[in-house]
């Protein structure tokens, strides 16, 4: 998965925290094809 890739994690730690992030409404459930939309709002830039 990207979080994977970005994060340099294992499968079960990217797992646990995708979890973790549906859990908490940063992002969707997957759908049937396994994609997840973000629903957190772009971090504030200065």
């Amino acid at each position: 998965s990207s979080v994977q890739r970005k994060l340099r994690v294992g499968y079960n730690r990217a797992a646990r925290m995708i979890e973790t992030m549906e859990m908490a409404g940063v992002v969707t459930a997957a759908d049937t094809s396994g994609k997840r939309e973000v629903l957190a709002p772009e971090p504030f830039k200065d």
